[in-house]
């Protein structure tokens, strides 16, 4: 039987009287990292941050340190969510990013807790429950407190993590394009499983970096087209519904194709079906891990990576997916090249931040599934990368 286990704590000192320490932790049977950030206790505001990788899944992942930085001058409050994922889990890791917006939300809950701790000397009566109730709208409280901020021997230096003060970087942005910008592969929740992301949210964070469309990918899900027609409108925004289907060789991204298939199907049976319905198939994420499974073998030559069985059945190959590292989707780039086969882009998002980091760019409007596929299987689009 398979086991996994993940374990996350965040922890806040008051090691000064103005500002908080947050201490974060993720640890589970693929990731390790940590995080520490300093935060003003008048805004909130991130003064300082380290983090270091004790467990990782590609090489690219501790590159990711370089990016923490990003996150200095951000404040918690509206749009602290957003900033973070844009600026730090686009660019750097998506774990730190979701992490630190933790140790935000554990800051702001300090902060409240130390006010009610001063609101209570004048209100002996009070309740916490009260007190959240109605929160201070004014925190000039907390420079009234007696209350001594805790006694750590520790300096900045002594708690494990070098950290380095930086100005605020502004988040990142798509550039404009004239193209019609959409990605590929999303996945939602509770549809997908594995997804922390409601669909609603995925629109809005999509639009907010200049996305057009997205295609709902959910593992073995069809989504109803009442509902997709009624998020269309609502946001108006181009939304498809797709499916991301088990096969015996691996993940098929499946456009155009409605019949609602669980477990695991043959690829075989499954690209008559979708060829009949004039759908279109793409190999989801072809070389995931293969720098992990099998530890040190070599990086296979593009004419022995063209061989796997799969590309035999799909009209595209997913050269660029936003959790596979560089080189991986480099050599999936390399081989959809050797074969002549058509490559797509999607982020393969399952967490607010990481859509539109590899969008397919249609180069007319996409309007309907219809525009869709008529667009994918004529070529006519490019590919391109939100940074």
């Amino acid at each position: 039987m398979l086991k996994y286990l993940r374990n996350k704590l965040v922890s806040v000192d008051r090691l000064t009287p103005e500002q908080l320490t947050v201490f974060g932790k993720l640890d589970d049977d693929l990731y390790g990292i940590q995080l520490e950030a300093i935060f003003s206790l008048d805004t909130l505001q991130i003064k300082k941050i380290a983090g270091k990788w004790h467990r990782w899944t590609t090489p690219e992942c501790p590159r990711a340190l370089a990016h923490l930085n990003a996150a200095v001058g951000f404040s918690v409050g509206p749009g602290f969510r957003d900033h973070i994922q844009k600026s730090l889990g686009r660019s750097g890791c998506r774990h730190f990013a979701n992490l630190l917006i933790e140790m935000g939300d554990a800051a702001k809950n300090a902060r409240l807790m130390i006010q009610f701790e001063m609101a209570k000397k004048h209100q002996p009566d009070l309740t916490i429950e009260a007190f959240y109730a109605n929160p201070p709208k004014d925190i000039s409280i907390i420079s009234e407190t007696t209350i001594k901020a805790k006694n750590d021997s520790k300096s900045e230096k002594q708690l494990g993590l070098f950290i380095e003060e930086k100005q605020s970087e502004k988040p990142v942005i798509r550039k404009d394009s004239n193209h019609f910008c959409m990605d590929l592969h999303l996945h939602s929740s509770p549809e997908s499983p594995c997804s922390t992301i409601r669909v609603y949210e995925q629109i809005i964070d999509a639009k907010n970096v200049g996305i057009n469309g997205g295609v709902l990918t959910d593992h073995n899900y069809i989504w109803p087209e009442e509902k997709i027609q009624e998020l269309k409108n609502k946001y108006a925004f181009t939304v498809i519904g797709g499916n991301e289907i088990t096969t015996e060789l691996g993940d098929i991204l499946v456009y155009g194709f409605k019949e609602n298939i669980k477990g695991i199907v043959p690829i075989k049976e499954l690209r008559k079906k979708v060829v009949d319905r004039g759908g279109f198939m793409a190999v989801a994420h072809p070389f995931r891990a293969f720098l992990v499974i099998g530890g040190n073998q070599l990086v296979p030559n593009v004419k022995n990576a063209s061989q796997k069985r799969v590309f035999e059945y799909v009209d595209a190959i997913e050269i660029y997916n936003g959790k596979c590292s560089e080189k991986e989707n480099l050599l999936a780039c390399e081989v959809a090249k050797y074969l002549g086969l058509k490559g797509i882009a999607g982020s393969d998002s399952h967490e607010k931040g990481s859509i539109g980091c590899f969008t397919t760019d249609f180069f007319e409007p996409v309007n309907t599934e219809s525009d869709f596929l008529e667009q994918l299987h004529a070529g006519s689009f490019t590919i391109s990368s939100l940074f």
